[in-house]
């Protein structure tokens, strides 16, 4: 998928965990579209090793030197989620386009003054919730607009336990609804194409019974056109057991999602979609992004679609703290 005339936007990557090191440097190299020419390090141990493993001009941890290279335009930032709130304002300030992983950030207040400096400093910021620019996504969507709603969603994400567990440190990480429930939330917000009218939530520890946050989470939002969205994910998956699967019920037809590989329509007039391996829409997303930098477009996945999650989340704690509906 490599353009041989794009133009290639000098980057920088902030945080080289196995996210980083598996899927962002990978798709942002199959795009053909950027040229990674720094990144930011924890530990001064660090420099050396991913500068010589990347083919990077240099490492840092001095985040101020990246901010302060005027050949750098574009910024990636895929650290903890508590770190992403002043890195993304620090960069926008600095005049840097701004990819940043999710959550945009850990709470609504944060979210709004990220929108803030944003909005203020007329900066660039796309979030990575790829899984809106899946294929299979993409022709959901587009089969959705033809049929009236309302309609009933059921996406459920179970995966076997993670062994990492700073998603669920309360300062980190923030528990299961701000790390992968960020990603549900967003999606089916796209896909409805507007945000609830109420949102009831629980949240609870079902697996890592010593955290201080939560790892399993059911959420139900009510739209104002009497569609119903349903969202459970947890920890209680199996070795082999797909993770994910969205479906979608009309007063028409069904539209089935499975864990990203096929997407199959029942009573509906459209081709089946299926894929060897799951396509999550991380090339697209890259690919998008490097659009929204050229052409000076609106951004594909922006501040607005960040501050709208962190909304529905705030409200998903609200609830799950009060026993009650939280009306948006």
């Amino acid at each position: 998928m490599k353009g041989k005339r794009m133009h290639r936007i000098n980057s920088a990557i902030i945080g080289f965990g196995d996210f980083t090191n598996n899927i962002i440097i990978p798709f942002m190299n199959k795009t053909g579209g950027y040229r990674i020419k720094a990144g930011l390090v924890h530990s001064p141990e660090r420099i050396d090793y991913v500068t010589q493993k990347f083919s990077l001009e240099y490492a840092t941890t001095d985040y101020q030197k990246i901010l302060n290279d005027n050949d750098i335009h574009a910024v990636f930032i895929a650290t903890r989620h508590h770190q992403h709130k002043e890195q993304i304002i620090a960069a926008i300030k600095a005049g840097k386009a701004v990819f940043t992983e999710k959550p945009m950030s850990m709470t609504r207040s944060d979210a709004e003054q990220i929108s803030q400096v944003v909005n203020n400093e007329k900066g660039k910021l796309m979030i990575g919730f790829n899984r809106r620019f899946s294929p299979l996504i993409v022709k959901l969507k587009q089969a959705l607009h033809k049929i009236e709603s309302p309609y009933i969603i059921n996406y459920r994400w179970i995966n076997k336990a993670w062994t990492d567990t700073w998603p669920f440190d309360p300062v980190y990480g923030g528990g299961k609804l701000i790390s992968s429930g960020c990603h549900m939330i967003d999606l089916v917000l796209y896909i409805m194409g507007k945000m609830p009218q109420s949102i009831n939530a629980s949240i609870g520890k079902l697996h890592h019974k010593n955290i201080k946050t939560h790892d399993t989470v059911s959420i139900m939002m009510n739209f104002n056109d009497g569609s119903i969205v349903n969202i459970l994910s947890g920890e209680m998956g199996a070795q082999g057991y797909p993770q994910e699967k969205l479906e979608v019920f009309t007063n028409f037809g069904v539209i089935v999602l499975d864990d990203f590989k096929t997407l199959k329509f029942y009573d509906i007039a459209e081709e089946n979609m299926s894929f060897r391996g799951q396509e999550k829409g991380f090339i697209e997303e890259f690919l998008a992004f490097h659009g929204y930098l050229q052409d000076g477009c609106v951004s594909p996945c922006g501040v607005e679609d960040g501050l709208n999650v962190a909304i529905c989340i705030n409200a998903c704690l609200d609830t799950s703290q009060m026993n009650r509906k939280f009306f948006i």
